[in-house]
């Protein structure tokens, strides 16, 4: 038996013939898992449309959990970036109106009554402006040993 025919034979702990292709369209319908899990879709829904059990798309969502986290962290902000203006210019036009209510601040009299309205509608702007500088959350799969066990878990990181 050559050593082409040993590998393609199941007998001698080769593979099975298109057994390659068979573990492609399973990556492949993990990467579809991904991709629909991080858009929401109700394992239901995914366990239909790929014709996958519950339980696999669960251990999967386990397995996969970072990529799903980010793939939502990275379509969020591009939802974010097609509805809104972009965030730098979100921020530029927030930090505009802050500079105009200060100079405006600079120039009253603190015993006046728009002016207490005027420092809360700066405090409103530092704090949607902290909101809006935040930067994205990541993750990575990372191992932890526990009584020699190792499990994976998420490592999140701000980028």
């Amino acid at each position: 038996m050559s050593v082409r025919d040993r590998r393609c034979d199941p007998q001698n702990g080769g593979a099975v013939p298109g057994h390659r292709k068979a573990v492609m369209k399973d990556q492949e319908t993990v990467q579809k898992f991904i991709e629909l899990r991080s858009k929401g879709v109700s394992f239901a829904r995914i366990a239909e449309q790929l014709g996958v059990a519950k339980s696999t798309l669960i251990l999967w969502s386990r397995e996969q959990q970072h990529l799903i986290q980010n793939l939502r962290a990275i379509e969020w902000e591009d939802f974010v970036d097609h509805t809104l203006a972009s965030k730098h210019e979100r921020l530029k036009v927030l930090s505009e109106q802050l500079r105009r209510l200060d100079t405006e601040l600079a120039q009253r009299d603190l015993a006046s009554v728009p002016t207490a309205r005027l420092q809360s509608m700066a405090e409103q702007i530092r704090r949607r402006l902290d909101r809006e500088s935040g930067a994205p959350l990541f993750s990575a799969g990372v191992e932890l040993s526990r009584d020699d066990e190792s499990r994976p878990a998420i490592q999140d990181w701000h980028a």
